[in-house]
């Protein structure tokens, strides 16, 4: 799951991208305001320091998947925060 270090205070949206072994794209999802609302509250409601736990349904061959948070602003996605990449066993 992700932690949310600060409050947010703008609709932000969560992803996961899923890589196969030789990290190619397998596909993604966008959960949250500006992607189809399937998280299990909204991002401004996550208190600080609490772990968010939400269900994605990997690919298979899936390999390693990166996680994180976005804004839309004007159209353009503003990232927040880094990205997490993370292999699977």
């Amino acid at each position: 799951g992700l932690i949310s270090g600060s409050p947010l205070t703008s609709a932000s949206t969560t992803y996961v991208h899923y890589f196969d072994a030789a990290g190619q794209p397998l596909g993604q999802e966008d959960k949250g305001m500006g992607a189809e609302l399937s998280c299990w509250y909204l991002p401004t409601s996550w208190p600080p320091g609490q772990v968010i736990q939400d269900l994605y349904v990997m690919p298979a061959g899936t390999t390693a998947v990166r996680i994180g948070l976005y804004t839309l602003s004007d159209g353009q996605i503003q990232s927040l925060g880094n990205a997490l990449s993370i292999p699977l066993p």
